[in-house]
C-alpha cells in the first residue's frame, strides 16, 4: 500500500508538517523494510511573473497567430484571452498527459513545464515569435 508523506526541508533535514525530527523518524520506522520512492518537488505556487508572462506575452502572441491564420473559437468568433487560454489548455492536454492542471494549482515547476510546452507548440505549429521573459526587477 502506498503511503504519502509530505515534508518540509529545514536546515538540511526533513520536518513532517512542523513535527520534530523524532516524530518524522517514528513515521519512517513504520516503513521499515519497505522500499520507498522519494519525489523531490517544490510545493511553492507558481509565481506572479510566470502568470504575467503567460497572459501578457505568450497568449497575445498566440492570439495574433490564430487571427492571422483565420482560426476561430468554438462559437465562430475571433479568439480573445479567455477563449485562447481554453484552446491552449486543450492543445496541451492532447500533447501531454491528457489533463492540464488549473494554473491556480500549479507549482513553479509545473507552471514552467506548461509554459515550455505552450511556447514550443506555438513556435513550431503557429510559427509564433514569443520573446524570452525578462528577469529585471521592478524599481
Amino acid at each position: 500500500m502506498a503511503k504519502h508523506i509530505t515534508a518540509l526541508v529545514m536546515d538540511g533535514r526533513l520536518v513532517w508538517q512542523g513535527e520534530s525530527k523524532d516524530a518524522l523518524n517514528k513515521r519512517l520506522l513504520r516503513l521499515e523494510g519497505e522500499y520507498v520512492s522519494v519525489e523531490v518537488k517544490s510545493l511553492c505556487p507558481k509565481t506572479k511573473a510566470q502568470l504575467g508572462y503567460y497572459y501578457a506575452v505568450v497568449l497575445p502572441a498566440i492570439i495574433k497567430e490564430f487571427n492571422e491564420l483565420g482560426w476561430y473559437d468554438d462559437d465562430g468568433f475571433p479568439f480573445d484571452i479567455d477563449t485562447a487560454d481554453k484552446e491552449v489548455k486543450k492543445i496541451c492536454a492532447r500533447l501531454g498527459s491528457g489533463e492540464i492542471k488549473d494554473k491556480r494549482d500549479m507549482s513553479i515547476d509545473e507552471a514552467s513545464e506548461f509554459l515550455d510546452k505552450v511556447i514550443k507548440w506555438a513556435t513550431i505549429k503557429l510559427h509564433a515569435y514569443i520573446p524570452e521573459p525578462t528577469h529585471e526587477q521592478p524599481i
